[in-house]
């Protein structure tokens, strides 16, 4: 999912060393964008606030941005995300918390 505007934008980015940056990178080039990539942070709920906040533009899995309201454009991908939980942890409520927030997202 690409976060902000993408008409000519600061684009927001991970380390070189994360795999968010590489799929970023990926997906740019996918698109045909050259990215301004000047600024680096750690942490996808970092870009994201700061996507929220107008900063620049970021592209972003549909999870980190559960907290912030962006426009997005869809990308055409998607992930499989696999959740093993023990028998008896099921009726834990963080662990019903964290399995419905990912069946949401489905």
């Amino acid at each position: 999912m690409i976060a902000g505007p993408i008409d000519h934008p600061t684009w927001l980015v991970a380390p070189p060393d994360q795999p968010s940056r590489r799929v970023a990178e990926e997906i740019m080039a996918e698109l045909g964008v050259t990215p301004d990539s000047r600024w680096e942070f750690m942490g996808l709920a970092t870009i994201a606030s700061l996507v929220a906040a107008g900063v620049g533009a970021a592209v972003l899995p549909r999870l980190a941005l559960l907290h912030v309201d962006v426009p997005t454009t869809p990308t055409g991908r998607s992930r499989r995300i696999d959740a093993v939980i023990r028998a008896g942890s099921r009726t834990r409520p963080a662990v019903t918390a964290v399995m419905d927030a990912l069946a949401s997202l489905a």
